[in-house]
């Protein structure tokens, strides 16, 4: 493989779920593009960027982990379920994922290029675009959940059990959709431990503790049908996404009108944060 001008390559992401192998092949592309050897963990979530700047999606995953360990407990066909509900909320994730990168690309070259407001107008146009995306995908999953479902499971238990949280995954999306725009534009600023540090509360404070609250530990859960068993985990969760996405999109906001005020028209550095 060739790059015959390297000068017009400016940015390039590569999206997709684990192990597709999207590290090897940027390796193998930045290896053609600059001629020297890549060696192993300079790519990647383990290289010294990745870590300094919390590129890792690590974290969500784990919350999905414990989340299959608890709702075990109430049997085989609640943890099909849930499966299902998590392999479909991945797919979607794959959607928002892809608009962030990019428009954390090209708010970072306007950046870079001190032009503040043409960084701001990607960040509208991107966040109109996920939001709307975010919609057509969850109103999609929760008109077609039975369908959906019926794809992956005959046996009546399995839907009985998926189904409901299908409804739950539609607005978890949008939540989920939400804060992963305004975490991956905020790193354009070389703002990253804000993201974890509201991850880390939102995901497994309010999400794993308040759904292990909801299906053990309380009242709540035998009082309220829609927040018995699996569902418990997943309107907590869903809880917790829509917390990180009101911190983080606030504080995107409050990013830019500051940014405006100091320089308007051009950019202010930003501390790494």
């Amino acid at each position: 493989m060739a790059i015959q001008d390297k000068g017009s390559v400016r940015a390039l992401a590569l999206v997709g779920p684990t192990n597709a192998g999207k590290t090897a092949l940027m390796a193998a592309l930045q290896q053609a593009a600059t001629g020297k050897t890549v060696r192993p963990g300079e790519i990647g979530d383990s290289s010294p960027e990745a870590r300094a700047r919390g590129h890792s999606v690590e974290l969500n995953m784990t919350g999905f982990t414990f989340m299959a360990f608890f709702i075990a407990r109430f049997g085989t066909e609640a943890t099909a379920g849930h499966q299902i509900a998590v392999n479909l909320v991945v797919l979607l994730f794959m959607v928002p994922m892809s608009l962030s990168s990019a428009t954390a690309t090209l708010v970072a070259q306007r950046l870079g290029a001190r032009d503040l407001p043409d960084a701001r107008r990607l960040v509208r146009h991107g966040l109109a675009l996920t939001v709307m995306l975010a919609l057509a995908c969850g109103g999609t999953v929760y008109g077609l959940r039975e369908t959906l479902v019926g794809l992956y499971s005959r046996s009546p238990a399995v839907i009985q059990a998926a189904v409901p949280l299908l409804a739950w995954v539609a607005l978890f999306h949008l939540a989920d959709a939400l804060q992963t725009f305004a975490g991956s534009v905020l790193r354009a600023w070389r703002i990253a431990t804000v993201t974890l540090v509201v991850n880390v509360g939102a995901l497994w404070g309010v999400g794993l503790a308040g759904g292990w609250l909801l299906a053990f530990g309380s009242g709540l859960g035998s009082a309220a049908p829609v927040l018995r068993g699996a569902p418990a985990f997943w309107a907590a969760a869903t809880a917790g996404l829509v917390v990180a996405a009101v911190i983080l999109c606030s504080y995107l906001a409050w990013m830019l009108a500051r940014q405006a005020r100091l320089q308007p028209g051009s950019v202010s550095p930003a501390a790494p944060g």
